[in-house]
């Protein structure tokens, strides 16, 4: 009977590991950002904190008519994660949960290199009153809640360029830094 009882709980051990190990897995922390690879392993992106610049027009220092643009700023001009999109290029994002609509709290956006930078417009206003926000150059996607707390977002386009991944948290409104999952879009394979 022990002997018997023994086999079961052995078996269901295996079995039980044999899931989790064909399972990607999401990372750890809140904001976090996996690469899904073509073997269904996962490869965290590198996270870094924007900087945030706001610029004026000559125009509006001159005649008092003009615009300011405020922009996000990463320093330098590649990501370290190289992607070759010769399959649907996938993340696994965490979350606070997965219940919310993915589309209002992660945003896949276009940068473009300028200097020794990467940046990537936020917001502009003109003096006639014309403002507007979350200018980024948004990448669509399709998402699905993933394991308990993350969500796997497919892109629907993959343009060549350099790219970032924010994480809102809508419970807490007053985030203080803008951190940024960054990657690129090329054609070679991943490094």
């Amino acid at each position: 009977m022990k002997k018997s009882f023994l086999t079961i709980c052995c078996f269901f051990v295996c079995l039980l590991s044999a899931t989790a190990q064909s399972r990607m897995a999401e990372p750890k922390f809140i904001g976090e950002v996996s690469f899904v690879k073509a073997d269904s392993t996962t490869v965290l992106l590198e996270k870094q904190t924007a900087m945030l610049k706001s610029k004026a027009s000559a125009s509006l220092y001159l005649f008092g008519v003009g615009a300011v643009k405020s922009r996000i700023h990463i320093e330098g001009t590649s990501a370290s994660l190289r992607i070759n999109p010769d399959k649907p290029v996938s993340f696994i994002v965490r979350c606070r949960d997965n219940e919310s609509d993915p589309i209002s709290i992660i945003k896949v956006f276009a940068f473009e290199i300028k200097g020794r930078q990467r940046r990537a417009e936020y917001s502009s206003a003109t003096t006639f009153g014309g403002t507007s926000d979350n200018n980024f150059r948004l990448l669509p996607f399709r998402a699905e809640p993933y394991g308990g707390k993350s969500y796997l977002i497919t892109l629907e386009e993959c343009p060549a360029g350099e790219y970032g991944i924010t994480v809102a948290d809508p419970n807490n409104l007053n985030e203080k830094s803008l951190v940024i999952s960054t990657f690129a879009i090329e054609g070679s394979e991943v490094e």
